[in-house]
């Protein structure tokens, strides 16, 4: 009885450690970078980008969030260095993991 109570101790402990992990301040960090998005469309198979504090990234998932995207537009988001290269040299190829209107 007494291994069953510390078996069950136990599995509470470890079952909290893995959901506070999993779960600790994740929106924190979302969308946490400030950007304008910039129109390079019609430039060698470049499509929008986004310009954040001096670099250019190159979002290979911008369409996928479903919002009207427009030059100048100011965005908050968060990102991935893409595991493909994008299809314009311009900037770093990104996969957007946030991405909404600052």
């Amino acid at each position: 009885m007494l291994h069953h109570k510390i078996n069950i101790i136990l599995l509470s402990i470890l079952c909290g450690f893995v959901f506070n992990s999993s779960s600790c301040n994740k929106d924190d960090d979302l969308c946490a970078q400030t950007g304008i998005v910039k129109n390079y469309l019609g430039q060698d198979g470049c499509n929008f980008v986004i310009e954040s504090d001096g670099q250019v990234f190159e979002p290979i998932n911008i369409n996928d969030w479903g919002l009207q995207i427009y030059d100048g537009q100011k965005v908050n988001f968060s990102y991935q260095i893409a595991s493909s290269p994008g299809s314009c040299a311009i900037g770093v190829a990104i996969t957007l993991m946030c991405f909404e209107n600052a």
